[in-house]
C-alpha cells in the first residue's frame, strides 16, 4: 500500500471505510491523484499526510544502503538521476516509500545530489492578499520600447499595482529607473487613490535613494523591501508587466517624429491598457480591480494593517552577520576594481550569494549527519550496546569510543545519552560523591 498508509491511520475516518480501503488497495498499486479520487480527498491534503507518514517512518542504515546502491547503479549507467523518478523506482523495485524530500537528504548525505535551499515565502507575504484595498503596494520598473521606422527608443516604464486588488494604479515612462520616476508614480497613485499604507519592492537604486526615503517617511508610507530578484518583493508587478508587454505587442510606427512622440504614444497606450484592466476581474474575484479599489476601509482596519506591516519588518528573516561581513569584504575589492559597481544592488546580490551558499552548507551538513550511511552506522552500534551501557563502565566505554569520532551528531547523541543514563543511575545511589568517584574509578581503568 505504501503511502497510502498514512490515510488508514487517520481517526477521522471509520473502521469500516479503512477496511474498504484495505481491500481496494491491496489489488493494485495507485498514483496520488488516482488515490486522492477514491479516498475523497484533495490531492494537497493526501500529500500532507504522505510527508506526516514519512516523518513517523524510520528511515534505517539498510534503506539508506539500498538507496545509495540504486542511486549509483543509475549514474554508473550514463543516467541522470531526476529525483520524481528515482522516488519512483525506489516504490516500485524496492518497496521503499519515502517522500521526495526525504530521498533527496539522503542522496545528499552520501555526496549523490547537488545541495540546493530555496527560501520559503513567508506566510506573512500571503496573508497581505487578504487584507485591506489601498493598503500596500506593489512597485517596479521594466524597459519596453518604441521603434520609429528602423530607430528603436527605450523607455523605463514604472508601475505600482495594489497587492490586493491587482488594481493597476498609477505609472510613468522615463529613460531610466531614478527615485524621481519612483516618485512620481507614487504621487499619481495618492492623486487618484489617497495615502497608503506601503510599497513593496525590490533593492533598485531608485527604490532606496535618499530622496525616496525621505519622500516615503514624509508621508508616513512603509517601505517592505525583498531583495533582488526575489518574487515576494515584484511578483506582482512581474505579472503585470508580462500581460501588458502581451497585450501591447512591439510598438512600431512608421513616422519619421522626435522622442517626444514616441513617450506620448507609449503613454497613451499603458494608459489604455490600465483602463482596460482595471474593468477585468482577477480569476475567481467578484469585483473588478477598480471596485476592490473603492471599497471603504475603516480606520480600525487601516491601523491594524499598518501594525502588521511594521511587525512584518520587525520579525522577518534578516541575512546572518557572517553573510554580511564576507559580503562587506568581497564589496569593497569588487568596488576598488570597478567604481562603477558601488551600487546598493550590486552589494545585496553578492550578498544573497554568499547567503545561500551558506545556506546550502548548513543543509549539507544536516543531511550528512542524519542520513550518512557511516554515521547511520555508527548510531545502530549504539543502539545494539545500549543493554550494557546502563552501568558505570558501559558508559565510560560508550564515551571513550565516541566522543573521538569526527561525526559531530554521533558525538553529541552519546554525549546525551550518557547524561540521560547517569540521571538513572544516581536514583539507586544515596550520595552523588560515591557515584563520581565510581565514574573516576572506571575512567582510570
Amino acid at each position: 500500500m505504501g503511502w497510502t498508509s498514512c490515510w488508514l491511520l487517520k481517526k477521522h475516518h471509520t473502521q469500516t471505510e479503512k477496511e474498504k480501503a484495505v481491500k481496494f488497495l491491496r489489488t493494485r498499486p495507485l498514483s496520488l491523484r488516482e488515490a486522492a479520487w477514491v479516498l475523497k480527498v484533495s490531492s494537497s491534503v493526501l500529500s500532507d499526510w504522505n510527508q506526516s507518514f514519512d516523518k513517523e517512518a524510520k528511515i534505517t542504515v539498510e534503506m539508506v544502503k539500498v538507496i545509495v546502491q540504486a542511486a549509483e547503479h543509475l549514474r554508473s549507467r550514463g543516467r541522470r538521476l531526476r529525483l520524481k523518478g528515482f522516488t519512483e523506482q525506489l516504490r516500485k523495485d524496492y518497496d521503499i516509500h519515502l517522500s521526495k524530500r526525504k530521498v533527496r537528504e539522503v542522496l545528499i548525505a552520501n555526496v549523490l545530489f547537488a545541495v540546493r535551499t530555496r527560501k520559503r515565502r513567508p506566510r506573512f507575504y500571503q496573508s497581505l492578499r487578504k487584507e485591506i484595498p489601498n493598503g500596500l503596494l506593489s512597485l517596479d520598473g521594466s524597459e519596453l520600447t518604441v521603434w520609429l521606422d528602423k530607430e528603436p527608443y527605450k523607455f523605463n516604464v514604472e508601475l505600482s499595482v495594489d497587492v490586493k486588488t491587482f488594481a493597476h494604479t498609477a505609472f510613468s515612462v522615463g529613460d531610466s529607473q531614478t527615485s524621481d520616476e519612483v516618485i512620481k508614480v507614487l504621487e499619481a497613485h495618492r492623486k487618484d487613490w489617497g495615502d497608503l499604507l506601503g510599497i513593496l519592492c525590490d533593492h533598485g537604486s531608485g527604490n532606496l535613494s535618499g530622496n525616496t526615503l525621505s519622500y516615503l517617511q514624509t508621508h508616513g508610507i512603509e517601505l517592505i523591501s525583498a531583495g533582488p530578484y526575489n518574487p515576494k518583493g515584484n511578483g506582482t508587478d512581474e505579472g503585470a508587466f508580462s500581460q501588458m508587454k502581451q497585450a501591447l505587442g512591439g510598438i512600431r510606427l512608421d513616422l519619421s517624429s522626435p522622442r517626444s512622440l514616441a513617450r506620448s504614444v507609449l503613454e497613451k497606450l499603458i494608459s489604455l491598457y490600465i483602463t482596460m484592466r482595471n474593468r477585468i476581474p482577477v480569476k475567481g474575484a467578484i469585483l473588478t480591480p477598480e471596485g476592490g479599489m473603492k471599497v471603504k476601509v475603516s480606520k480600525e482596519q487601516w491601523d491594524l494593517e499598518r501594525q502588521h506591516l511594521k511587525d512584518y519588518k520587525r520579525s522577518k528573516l534578516e541575512y546572518e552577520k557572517e553573510a554580511i561581513s564576507d559580503a562587506e569584504e568581497v564589496f569593497t575589492k569588487v568596488v576598488n576594481r570597478e567604481p562603477g559597481k558601488k551600487t546598493l544592488s550590486c552589494f545585496f546580490g553578492i550578498l544573497k550569494r554568499i547567503q545561500q551558499e551558506r545556506d546550502d552548507e548548513a543543509y549539507r551538513r544536516y543531511c550528512h549527519e542524519r542520513y550518512n550511511e557511516q554515521v547511520m552506522k555508527q548510531l545502530k552500534r549504539q543502539e545494539q550496546e545500549q543493554q550494557s551501557h546502563h552501568s558505570v563502565e558501559g558508559i565510560v566505554e560508550m564515551l571513550a569510543k565516541d566522543v573521538k569520532t569526527t561525526f559531530h551528531f554521533v558525538k553529541e547523541l552519546a554525549i546525551s545519552k550518557a547524561r540521560q543514563w547517569t540521571k538513572e543511575l544516581m536514583k539507586s545511589y544515596h550520595y552523588p560523591g560515591a557515584l563520581k568517584n565510581h565514574f573516576a574509578k572506571a575512567w582510570r581503568s
